[in-house]
């Protein structure tokens, strides 16, 4: 017994120290990695500020090697005055312009003073024996600057804050060059003596949250490792223990079983407790039953409120699964199954009910095989429940959804059948109405024009002039009627054909229609634009532009100069939005555009038909079959300016609506 509890005295204090000496190992490694990360860091920040640096010594110099600059003298830039003894530092041009010098050392301070705000990094330039003002040294230059007389030191160093945030000061020793004599000659030193220094402010600010983000993770990285190592000590330092009470033990056989129960139950309830399992155990030959924490806190409950008694159990479960939670428990004591997994309702503790999957097995047994132990889980599935009946509910809803969808659809298959059937019966009316139009119309008007003719070839000479006149004005009115009728004709097939588009080049069908229009347009210049395609039907297009040139042609009648353009361009519509449209110019008459609205009406006529014959029914076709195309057309124009006829295809380009 003594043995027994010196071991285990032994193993306590070596498992101290073992804790002890991790913790220092890690707190350790902690503070030299924090340590070292940080010095790289700000080795770093020291790198940029002299690289900065550089640069500015580089620009300085270079500005020395130039003699310094001249600047305009103006509101921006006043004469140097600390310059006046140097000759020829101010100075007019021929043009009457003043300019003056400025030294390297002012030109390096006024590029640091222009651009600090815009990258954070604020130059100074300064000297115990200044000649501008404005480089005057504080306290802590003052004091740099004489340890790099004093003291075989040619840069310093200070952190410092402005404005609440960290800064890197730093400062170098500024020797006197040779063409730096030209403005401090009179300054006493000689080239190769400490005359001033360079240097400036650099913001931290990166540097420093970088050191703070690598410390919280170090800090994190370290107390993982820390965690990790005290469970391995402590895992060691159980199954030390577990060896020590086992050789305590008297029955081997009893040291084995537990050290074997122990370790089992450890990992399983440690497995199932990280999963969110809460696990309970009911021990047969004394019907008491137990509980992890887990366990208790998925029902709301403690162990007072259950007790130990498997009754207590039993009184949690739902009055209707009751039965079943028994039949499960009894078949897996009885070796009718293995094992069990059940969906049941618990009562909580908070008075609600939740669905739970409980399963259980029998894992130990007497050595005479009567069942010891029986270990399980529970598992909350009320929110899997709650979305199984919603999915039930959804899948209803969309079952009556499908259905009313259905409905729907037979009722407007119905509607169209029916919507089909009255337009086929207006097509036929309306072809039957054409027929009419086309034979019962044309006939008196034949009929009009050759009596009239024959009235004018036989009667001519009792008629008189004035008879003569009227019956020319029958016959042209007779004509005229029978071309209106022609037009009605064409607008009313161009609604019912079939459009078949194809890919075109409508440059080509442009010059196709000027050759074809030959006659009319000898005296008419035109340009058409190259390479210009769309997907449109190829009779329906030549109607649209031969109707657009024969219209421009009419109205450019009398032009001095007449002229046609066809080209595309990218263009406003009247609705909004930019488009890439097809466009046909003139220079011709125009019109007001007040009457715009009228234009591509059927019969509409903006000019007198003395001034400009025709029948009113060509733009309306254009536009008839421009809409079939799911196109735009639309004009501008003015009174005597010419017209512009635009118009779009379904395939028209937009560049924004």
């Amino acid at each position: 017994m003594k043995n027994y509890s010196r071991n285990l005295s032994n193993i306590y204090r070596i498992t101290f120290g073992a804790v002890i000496l991790w913790s220092c190992l890690i707190s350790g490694s902690y503070f030299w990695s924090n340590k070292e990360i940080k010095q790289r860091l700000m080795d770093a920040a020291y790198a940029e500020a002299r690289t900065n640096l550089n640069k500015d010594i580089s620009f300085r110099r270079w500005a020395t090697d130039h003699g310094g600059i001249y600047l305009e003298v103006g509101p921006e830039q006043a004469p140097a005055q600390w310059l006046d003894h140097v000759p020829g530092h101010v100075f007019k041009s021929t043009d009457g312009r003043e300019f003056t010098l400025i030294n390297p050392a002012a030109v390096l301070r006024q590029v640091m003073d222009r651009y600090a705000a815009d990258y954070g990094v604020r130059g100074r330039i300064v000297g115990l024996q200044h000649l501008n003002p404005a480089n005057a040294p504080d306290s802590w230059e003052i004091q740099q600057l004489k340890r790099f007389n004093s003291e075989p030191v040619r840069e310093s160093w200070q952190i410092t804050e402005d404005g609440g945030k960290p800064f890197l000061r730093y400062l170098r020793a500024m020797k006197l060059e040779s063409g730096c004599m030209k403005c401090h000659s009179s300054s006493g030193f000689a080239v190769g003596e400490i005359i001033g220094g360079t240097g400036g402010s650099f913001p931290l600010s990166e540097y420093f949250q970088k050191i703070s983000e690598t410390r919280n993770n170090l800090a994190l990285t370290h107390f993982g490792f820390w965690i990790v190592g005290l469970c391995g000590i402590a895992w060691s330092s159980r199954r030390v223990t577990l060896a020590v009470n086992r050789g305590h033990l008297q029955d081997m056989e009893q040291a084995e079983l537990y050290e074997e129960l122990q370790e089992s139950e450890a990992r399983w309830k440690f497995a199932l407790e990280g999963a969110g399992d809460g696990v309970w155990e009911l021990r047969i030959d004394t019907n008491e039953t137990f509980y992890t924490a887990r366990w208790l806190e998925m029902l709301a409950l403690s162990n007072s409120e259950i007790g130990n008694a498997v009754e207590g159990y039993y009184s949690l479960v739902h009055p209707q699964d009751i039965e079943i939670a028994k039949s499960c428990i009894n078949d897996a004591i009885a070796r009718i199954t293995p094992a069990f997994a059940v969906e049941l309702r618990f009562f909580c503790g908070d008075g609600s009910w939740k669905w739970i999957m409980c399963r259980g097995k029998v894992i130990d047994f007497f050595p005479d095989g009567r069942p010891l132990r029986v270990i399980g889980t529970h598992t909350d599935i009320s929110k899997r429940k709650s979305a199984e009946q919603e999915m039930l509910g959804l899948l209803a809803a969309t079952e009556l959804a499908r259905n009313e969808l259905k409905m729907a659809n037979a009722t407007m298959e119905r509607k169209i059948a029916a919507r089909t059937k009255q337009l086929r019966s207006a097509n036929s009316e309306l072809e039957a109405f054409c027929y009419s139009v086309s034979h019962d119309l044309r006939s008196p008007l034949r009929g009009i024009d050759g009596w009239s003719l024959a009235l004018l070839e036989d009667c001519h000479q009792g008629l008189g002039e004035e008879g003569m006149s009227h019956l020319s004005r029958i016959r042209s009115e007779s004509q005229r009627m029978g071309l209106l009728i022609d037009g009605m004709l064409e607008l009313s097939r161009l609604g019912r054909s079939q459009i078949s588009p194809s890919a075109l080049n409508l440059s080509e069908i442009g010059l196709e229609i000027v050759q074809r229009l030959a006659q009319d347009v000898q005296k008419i210049e035109f340009e058409i634009a190259p390479g210009m395609v769309a997907s449109a039907d190829k009779v329906l297009m030549e109607i649209v532009i031969q109707n657009i040139f024969e219209n421009a042609i009419k109205f450019t009648t009398g032009k001095k100069s007449p002229k046609v353009k066809f080209y595309q361009e990218m263009t406003p519509l009247p609705d909004g939005g930019i488009v890439n449209a097809f466009v046909v110019e003139d220079n011709g008459v125009g019109f007001d555009p007040r009457y715009e609205g009228k234009l591509f009406g059927v019969f509409q006529r903006l000019h007198r038909a003395s001034e400009f014959p025709g029948t009113g029914i060509g733009l309306a076709t254009v536009k008839r079959i421009i809409s079939r195309h799911s196109g735009h057309i639309w004009a501008k124009s003015s009174v005597g300016d010419g017209a512009k006829f635009y118009f779009t295809l379904g395939d028209a380009q937009w560049v924004q609506k």
